[in-house]
């Protein structure tokens, strides 16, 4: 598949976030349901393009085909690397562009290792494989509340999405090199007690992106959206209207911190 990205010519007139629609490119074995659920009090116009293809450029390519012309980009976790891939392909495209619990840094063997253990054993007992994944995505203090419903979600998907897209996981570029080249808006958010993709590693995402935003959700794990849904909607509302037109730069000073978040 081949798609032709916009020119610098040939992209929209520039337009407030609030009127450019958020697409929204999910995590693994993520549903469109709980995505919309957590962003309608954002009142905005929220389009969430599940991931298709064996790799994440692939899937970059079926984003693009589906998406609007412009738009403000969220991807989560396997999303997020959708997402870059997506903004390094079409950058006249994304005219803003929201990391959540991802990570910049290349797969290593070790990491292919596990994802190819988890799927082997989702073959024998894919329940009990979400059981443990769902425990994980989640702080303590939101396990509670949200395991069951998540591991729901993700028992609907089924075990041969959860293979595809743990492969296409697998694949994804080294994106290190091509961070400097973003020029849009960015903003990162990330759980502190994310174990899944460690902190560290959404701050150094941020560091390694001109004029990024970094909030930090202290007590989170893996899902802001799902473990403190007003938090992660509030530091996106702000965001976006803190971004009087995309693209363009973030305003305020780079060195500046307030309380959790880093802009």
């Amino acid at each position: 598949m081949s798609i032709a990205p916009l020119t610098d010519e040939e992209a929209l007139p520039e337009a407030p976030a609030e009127r450019l629609p958020l697409v929204v490119s999910p995590g693994i074995l993520e549903d469109k349901a709980s995505w919309r659920a957590a962003l309608n009090p954002l009142d905005h116009d929220v389009v969430v393009i599940p991931n298709e293809g064996p790799t994440v450029a692939e899937m970059a390519h079926v984003l693009l085909d589906k998406a609007p012309v412009r738009f403000v980009l969220l991807g989560h976790s396997l999303g997020g690397y959708v997402a870059m891939a997506a903004t390094l392909a079409a950058p006249a495209r994304v005219a803003g562009l929201v990391l959540v619990s991802t990570t910049a840094q290349p797969e290593t063997e070790a990491m292919t290792g596990k994802r190819m253990a988890l799927v082997e054993a989702a073959r024998d007992d894919f329940p009990a494989v979400l059981r443990r994944l769902a425990r994980a995505s989640l702080a303590r203090d939101h396990r509670a509340m949200q395991q069951a419903p998540l591991e729901a979600a993700m028992l609907a998907a089924g075990p041969a999405r959860f293979a595809r897209e743990q492969m296409a996981a697998a694949s994804r570029p080294a994106f290190a090199a091509g961070l400097a080249t973003i020029h849009c808006p960015v903003l990162v958010i990330a759980g502190v007690e994310d174990v899944v993709i460690d902190h560290a590693a959404s701050v150094s995402l941020a560091d390694a992106v001109p004029g990024a935003t970094l909030v930090s959700l202290p007590g989170c794990g893996h899902m802001p959206h799902l473990e403190v849904p007003d938090i992660f909607v509030g530091a996106l509302r702000d965001w976006l209207a803190r971004q009087s037109s995309m693209p363009g730069a973030v305003k305020g000073d780079p060195s500046r911190h307030v309380g959790q978040r880093r802009d």
